[in-house]
């Protein structure tokens, strides 16, 4: 197990984690299932599990993802392969792995945006697929925000583009163009208020209410090797302020 969860890494072992989770359990919000194909074929080759859609008692479900995989055998045997894998998971504690888990937090960052933007995108009925292309064309100062001052962005640049679409008689391709462009101009606004220390962890900061479900990947990653809720949103994914998080904490 150890040594299988060391070559997926950090952040698709918090996805296998996640997929056993969502058997039981539904997700608040829609992801991306690029990700978790590339984990089932990962664990697949490996000689793990199959996928398969058939009904018997050893097939896997989840509620949210169009999945469905039936373990081998050996891995059928493991008492409780979720407590197992949360193990081999936190086996990525430390400072030897600064590094891996600041990838994680990255990623999980940026699937997390991306949902957040594909929804807002889908609520002014314009595709939602289209999340992705707007963040590839962002800037590095987006990439230097935390996660919640990009959702702060991303709703800042859709009120805009909401606003070009009815002045253009619903012209979509002008609408993105504008929302590219407001995303762009607030986060370098936002980085050179954080560079002066002008700004409060929580100004210009859109985070989660309590009521909030978070996504469950993100729910494993906080609860294994990232720590606090807080940092997770308030803080740029960087090994430097990573560290620095940790070291406070202690």
């Amino acid at each position: 197990m150890a040594s299988l969860v060391a070559s997926l890494g950090p952040y698709y072992s918090c996805l296998w984690c996640a997929l056993e989770d969502s058997v039981t359990r539904n997700a608040p919000v829609a992801s991306d299932d690029g990700p978790v194909w590339s984990l089932l074929r990962n664990l697949q080759a490996a000689g793990v599990l199959l996928t398969e859609t058939s009904d018997s008692p050893s097939t896997r479900r989840s509620l949210y993802h169009p999945f469905a995989w039936t373990y081998s055998p050996a891995w059928q045997a493991l008492p409780n392969l979720r407590n197992a894998l949360a193990v081999a998971l936190n086996g990525w504690q430390g400072p030897a792995h600064t590094e891996a888990r600041v990838a994680l937090w990255g990623r999980l960052v940026n699937d997390e945006i991306s949902a957040y933007l594909a929804n807002l995108l889908r609520r002014h009925r314009i595709s939602p697929e289209r999340a992705n292309g707007v963040i590839a064309m962002q800037e590095s100062p987006w990439f230097n925000l935390s996660s919640g001052r990009r959702r702060y962005v991303a709703w800042s640049g859709m009120r805009v583009a909401a606003s070009v679409m009815l002045q253009t008689e619903m012209n979509e391709e002008a609408a993105m163009q504008a929302l590219c462009k407001e995303m762009q101009i607030r986060s370098r606004w936002l980085q050179r208020r954080e560079q002066e220390a002008r700004l409060g962890p929580r100004e210009f900061s859109f985070l989660p209410n309590a009521d909030w479900r978070r996504p469950i990947a993100i729910e494993v990653a906080l609860g294994s090797l990232l720590g606090s809720d807080s940092d997770y949103w308030t803080l740029c994914p960087s090994a430097i302020r990573l560290t620095h998080a940790a070291s406070s904490r202690r």
